[in-house]
């Protein structure tokens, strides 16, 4: 398992962006044990603003301020991310670090790319890379996972990754899900049909509507409904926030991005471990 998430892992570095943790490769130590080497980033990973829905408005604002701030972050981020025609697939708390460095207008970091996936190829090598890592399977964290992940019906795009952005804005603005939590995919047509009438939990009317609108947006069921890019949902979020006479705590600059590789073609893909 470990071996097929450093093919996808290997992904990362043709992101040329700070905001992306840096793979530095995979293998087998002497005693066959798999490994990942990734860039050490000193940090925790995103926390949720739990109980801030219950305190004063003031009191409210300064529990979502950090979060809003990090998610214009890893929108820009998925932007730097979505134009090298990559998709991670697993975007969720877990998976967004806060580094703990201060000063830095990088405030959060895109660490897993184990699951990601090519949208089109641009050479040879790239073709390998999608035999391997663009087989039709139920892949991903349920919780954060757009429907098209679970039924294929329409195909994985940008948009997959946005949603699982509006879930983790629905999470730490309302305080719950959206759709009942379950931990095997053999639930996912319930699970599906749930999501589809959106019947199970609207979110607390002291969401400010212009926030609301947003996280609805994100998590529309159908991808055609959702944001179109990652920069467009960012927009979208910082004018709510406007909106709301909040703007964010912290610049959220576009990220420099790192200079493009020499070249486009990636290493050729690890071959099955043995």
């Amino acid at each position: 398992a470990l071996a097929g998430r450093g093919r996808g892992a290997g992904l990362s570095g043709r992101v040329p962006s700070p905001g992306v943790v840096q793979w530095y490769g995979s293998g087998l130590d002497e005693d066959g044990v798999p490994f990942m080497v990734t860039e050490f980033i000193e940090g925790r990973n995103l926390p949720y603003p739990d109980g801030a829905l219950e305190l004063p408005p003031r009191a409210r604002w300064a529990g979502w301020d950090p979060l809003l701030d990090s998610m214009e972050a890893a929108l820009g981020i998925l932007a730097d991310v979505h134009e090298e025609d990559v998709i991670p697939r697993d975007i969720k708390p877990q998976n967004l670090m806060v580094p703990a460095t201060h000063g830095t207008e990088i405030l959060v970091r895109l660490l897993d790319f184990g699951l990601a996936r090519l949208l089109r190829k641009r050479n040879s090598a790239d073709k390998k890379w999608m035999d391997r890592l663009n087989r039709k399977a139920i892949k991903g964290t349920p919780d954060y996972m757009a429907p098209e992940q679970f039924h294929h019906r329409n195909p994985e795009s940008t948009r997959t990754d946005l949603y699982s952005i509006g879930v983790i804005l629905y999470r730490g603005l309302d305080g719950e899900y959206p759709y009942p939590r379950f931990k095997h995919f053999t639930d996912k047509n319930e699970y599906l049909r749930l999501r589809e009438k959106r019947s199970v939990h609207t979110l607390d009317p002291r969401i400010p509507e212009a926030l609301r609108e947003v996280v609805e947006t994100a998590t529309s069921f159908h991808p055609a409904d959702r944001y179109p890019d990652a920069l467009s949902m960012r927009t979208a979020l910082r004018e709510a926030r406007q909106e709301c006479g909040k703007t964010a705590g912290h610049p959220v600059s576009v990220q420099p991005r790192r200079p493009a590789p020499e070249t486009d073609v990636l290493p050729p893909p690890p071959g099955p471990s043995g």
